[in-house]
């Protein structure tokens, strides 16, 4: 961009806006509207690659409503081998001071809003770090107590009544698989978990239903038509 000027002893901006470089359309927009605050008019110069850009700007410029193309020259210099260049000429809208300040109060209400957000951001992270450091629970394990050894005793004799082969009296059926049942309710009240925590099949045989009532009656209660099959 070119220098400042000095008009009765007062530093003007150039009317002059030169883009070069790869930054995007919209920063020379934002030189432009500084420009434009204090000239009337202003002269967008750019060489081949960075014609895009000037374009961009000019076109950005007016459809803010802050000013309007009046010219557009391009230029080769006579030689087919030449850079191409665009001198784009702007005029300073009207209403440019009103246009100007509310564009300006509407970006620096975004960049506030932004600033939030990111520390409404950062203010969360460390609760999700601290939340992510936490171990994961165990997963309940089958520990062996008192209550437990009853659990055991009575499942040992249901599988010994149900085993292939073995046929056995089917209210002595229910009532052992009523102790099963019990003995575990009596575990769970007393220490808050389930056991065995996976139940596990019987032995391929007569007994699969017997294990399957033991252990999905909540209860204790056991059907004849279950111990039948």
């Amino acid at each position: 961009m070119a220098a400042a000027k000095k008009t009765n002893g007062v530093e003007r901006a150039p009317d002059r806006l030169n883009i070069q470089g790869t930054k995007p359309p919209i920063f020379y927009v934002a030189l432009a509207e500084k420009i434009l605050s204090d000239r009337e008019e202003l002269h967008i110069h750019a060489l081949g690659s960075c014609i895009e850009a000037a374009v961009g700007a000019a076109d950005r410029l007016s459809s803010n409503g802050l000013a309007t193309v009046t010219k557009i020259h391009t230029d080769k210099g006579g030689r087919s081998n030449a850079t191409a260049q665009i001198v784009i000429t702007v005029k300073r809208a009207s209403n440019f001071g009103d246009l100007y300040e509310k564009q300006k109060k509407d970006r620096e209400s975004r960049a506030g809003e932004h600033e939030a957000r990111v520390a409404a951001v950062e203010k969360e992270a460390p609760k999700k770090e601290k939340k992510a450091e936490k171990k994961p629970k165990k997963k309940a394990e089958d520990k062996k107590t008192p209550a437990s050894d009853k659990v055991d005793a009575a499942r040992k004799t249901l599988t010994e009544q149900t085993k292939p082969g073995i046929h056995t009296d089917k209210d002595d059926l229910a009532a052992t698989a009523q102790k099963v049942t019990e003995a575990r309710y009596a575990l769970y009240a007393a220490e808050k978990r389930l056991y065995p925590t996976v139940y596990p099949p019987p032995p391929a045989g007569d007994g699969a239903d017997v294990f399957d009532a033991a252990d999905e009656a909540g209860e204790g209660a056991v059907t004849y038509k279950e111990m039948s099959k």
